[in-house]
């Protein structure tokens, strides 16, 4: 039968994009027999149009095809208006071990599967690249936990899935994960899976997140992402309908990395009562957190561990039903080699009983905390507080220029420290310390 390359809507030709992918395509799944009828099996047929591409691209008109496991090294996957269907919930891709494998997606819907692309350590990729793709009532539907030269997940949709909606890079070796980037997706409902789950989990160096969406979060973390250079810019995550076990918290952005920015995202968790939440959560060194709105996250809007260089500047932290927690929570400490910073500049935090604290379990040197406005605290606790182990010191200290709200409660707690020498405070609203001997809770 001869079938045009042009897909045609009436005498006119719609999408341009469906142009180019449809030109560019070697096989159409149509002519080796698939039905796109959403009922018949077209596993073979769809195996039979990859088999003779040779990792060029197959093409999927409008349908529904129901599909098994396929069989596959490097593949190219397009479509308009066409949903893959699982035919028994499990993978659809399976790479193959040892192989160099490349993957593309672009354009399809897939449904019910349990993983859509399913990589583990033994598998390699040149390139994996998932484009303008919806995913619905999948576990864990991009996975690929492997080594990876350049992954790009963007302009996807996924629907109440499961588990870690894209998960991406080496878990152990973050050399093997480079190139990562996941940018304007929309996670809508993504539930809790086995252990932790993520809208996206990602391990690597070079890592970009950045304009993606999430609404109605029931796993235990937003994003989550370990390695080195990483930037999370531009998210939001709207409503989170976490409920925790007694040993765990919900965290938007969690970061365990060397070089960080975190920057301009939104959380609003829409919470109702004291879920532990957590709006960013660092663990590393060299960490700028900027200009993020967090919303709602009662045990602590930034909680973070560092040792060395550490911005937090011109963040909006708000509990809006006065809470218990910490605006901003900092355990510190210097790195080997002695080297300490910490600035904090320019955030509002309101509602938090600590507005600021700040625990340092080695010497301490170069902190600022200036120009931050710190209202609408808890009576009975400071705007700031610097906690020291037994035996730490702390040089080159300055509170600054902060607007704090004016009460009978001293602005600054000097926790564990014999005298105020090395910290000094000035030009705020109000410039009272005291020095204590132990932590109120």
């Amino acid at each position: 039968m001869l079938r045009s390359k042009f897909p045609v809507s009436g005498d006119h030709v719609d999408d341009h994009a469906v142009i180019h992918r449809r030109l560019n395509a070697s096989s159409n799944v149509l002519d080796y027999g698939a039905t796109g009828d959403g009922e018949t099996d077209d596993t073979a047929a769809i195996q039979a149009a990859i088999d003779v591409s040779g990792g060029a691209a197959v093409y999927f008109p409008a349908g529904v095809y129901r599909c098994g496991l396929l069989a596959v090294n490097s593949i190219h996957l397009c479509g308009r208006g066409a949903t893959i269907a699982s035919l028994n919930g499990g993978s659809l891709i399976q790479a193959m071990d040892g192989e160099q494998n490349h993957i593309i997606f672009e354009g399809l819907d897939f449904n019910g599967f349990d993983r859509v692309v399913n990589g583990d350590d033994a598998a390699k990729v040149g390139s994996l690249s998932v484009t303008g793709c919806g995913f619905s009532m999948c576990h864990f539907p991009v996975y690929w936990q492997a080594a990876l030269d350049r992954a790009r997940v963007t302009g996807c949709r996924f629907e109440d899935c499961t588990g870690y909606n894209v998960l991406l890079g080496h878990q152990t070796d973050f050399a093997q994960g480079r190139n990562i980037v996941v940018t304007g997706n929309q996670f809508l409902r993504p539930g809790a899976g086995d252990g932790y789950s993520a809208c996206v989990l990602t391990y690597g160096h070079g890592i970009t997140i950045a304009n993606n969406t999430a609404v109605e979060v029931s796993g235990d973390r937003g994003f989550y992402s370990k390695g080195q250079s990483i930037v999370i810019s531009d998210n939001a995550i709207h409503t989170v309908k976490y409920v925790p076990d007694a040993t765990s918290r919900w965290v938007g952005f969690y970061m365990k990395a060397d070089g960080m920015l975190i920057a301009d995202n939104i959380i609003h968790t829409d919470a109702e009562d004291n879920t532990p939440m957590v709006g960013v959560l660092i663990d590393g060194d060299n960490a700028q957190i900027a200009g993020n709105y967090i919303a709602g996250c009662r045990e602590a809007g930034i909680l973070g561990y560092s040792h060395y260089g550490l911005a937090i500047n011109n963040n909006t932290i708000v509990s809006e039903q006065r809470c218990d927690g910490n605006g901003i929570k900092l355990a510190a400490s210097a790195d080997a080699a002695g080297r300490f910073r910490l600035a904090l500049r320019g955030n509002i935090v309101s509602g938090y009983r600590y507005p600021i604290r700040i625990h340092l379990d080695t010497d301490g040197h170069n902190i600022s905390v200036v120009d931050n406005q710190l209202v609408d605290k808890e009576a009975g606790y400071p705007c700031i507080q610097l906690y020291l182990e037994p035996g730490a010191k702390v040089s080159n200290v300055g509170i600054f220029g902060n607007v704090v709200e004016p009460g009978d409660d001293p602005t600054v707690w000097l926790t564990n420290f014999e005298t105020a020498d090395g910290v000094v405070i000035e030009a705020n609203t109000d410039d009272s310390y005291l020095i204590r001997e132990s932590v109120q809770e």
